[in-house]
C-alpha cells in the first residue's frame, strides 16, 4: 500500500506526503499488527473450545462494536481492542489514562487467552 502511495506520489503529486509519514505510518501498523496478535488470543481460545467457525465470528462481531462504540468516549480506554488503537494515535491524552493502564489491558487479556489455550490443550489428547 505505503509503495503504491509512493507510486502515485512521484506520478501525480500528493500534497503534504513525504517518505517521513510513509514510514512513521508502516511503523504504526507494524506495532499495532503486533498488539492485535497478542489480543487475538481469546478468539482462538473460543474457537477452539466450540470447535466450529459461528461462534467466534459472533465473539469477534461482538467486539467489534464494542470497539466501534466506545472508541470516542473516555471509558474506552478501559478496552482492550479499543486501547491499542488509542496507544497509537495517542488518544491516551483526551482519555486521561496511563499508557501503563493501556498496556496492562492488552497483556491480561493475551495471557487470559494464552492460560485457556494452554490449559484446554492440557485437557484434550491430541491425535
Amino acid at each position: 500500500m505505503l509503495v503504491l502511495a509512493g507510486i502515485y506520489h512521484f506520478s501525480f503529486g500528493i500534497v503534504g506526503f513525504t517518505s517521513t509519514i510513509a514510514i512513521e505510518f508502516l511503523i504504526k501498523m507494524i506495532i499495532g499488527g503486533i498488539l492485535m496478535f497478542l489480543i487475538i488470543s481469546p478468539f482462538f481460545s473460543i474457537s477452539v473450545l466450540t470447535k466450529g467457525i459461528i461462534t467466534p465470528i459472533i465473539a469477534a462481531t461482538i467486539f467489534v462494536m464494542g470497539n466501534v462504540g466506545l472508541v470516542n468516549e473516555s471509558i474506552g480506554a478501559l478496552y482492550p481492542w479499543t486501547s491499542i488503537y488509542l496507544l497509537l494515535n495517542g488518544g491516551t491524552y483526551q482519555t486521561g489514562y496511563s499508557c501503563l493502564l493501556y498496556i496492562s489491558l492488552i497483556l491480561i487479556v493475551s495471557i487470559i487467552g494464552f492460560i485457556a489455550s494452554i490449559l484446554y490443550f492440557k485437557n484434550k489428547d491430541i491425535n
